[in-house]
């Protein structure tokens, strides 16, 4: 299964910040980082794609994330990351 075009950008920018795949921590964080600006069955997909977990365990891990303490040096990090990739522009343009 392909994931959906409106997803692509998405997925592109998640790839190229992370080229060499994602951690356990930046994978928490990038749920904190995306959960406000995408609706939770988007993100549980392109996440899915992404670090090729199942849909389902991460629709679960959304609800965790906000539960959690994510280092606030780790949130400065991927979102540098992010917005070498077009972080910022993505989302005024990407309010899915």
């Amino acid at each position: 299964m392909a994931i959906p075009d409106f997803l692509k950008s998405t997925q592109r920018m998640l790839v190229h910040a992370f080229p060499n795949g994602i951690s356990e921590e930046c994978y928490w964080v990038l749920i904190f980082l995306l959960y406000d600006h995408m609706a939770d069955e988007n993100l549980a997909v392109v996440m899915s794609y992404v670090v090729e977990k199942p849909i389902g365990i991460i629709a679960n891990d959304l609800y965790k994330v906000n539960e959690l303490e994510l280092a606030e040096k780790a949130i400065q990090e991927v979102e540098c990351e992010l917005n070498k990739y077009g972080f910022e522009k993505w989302k005024k343009d990407e309010l899915l």
